[in-house]
């Protein structure tokens, strides 16, 4: 299941951890490319060294 709010979280994860400045259109492209790789690809790039937060159940 595809779930939107996902890449939403992904793409700022993105934007913050590479220091994007999305004025510049090359910030841009590279953000549709991981977009269009999430929804109808093999999946976004993943960050170098990012560990997800353990599940606290």
């Amino acid at each position: 299941m595809i779930r939107p709010h996902l890449n939403l979280t992904h793409q700022t994860m993105l934007v913050n951890e590479n220091r994007l400045n999305l004025s510049d259109s090359k910030a841009r492209k590279y953000l549709t490319e991981q977009l269009e790789a999430y929804f109808f690809g093999s999946g976004a790039e993943q960050l170098a060294g990012y560990v997800p937060p353990k599940d606290q159940s």
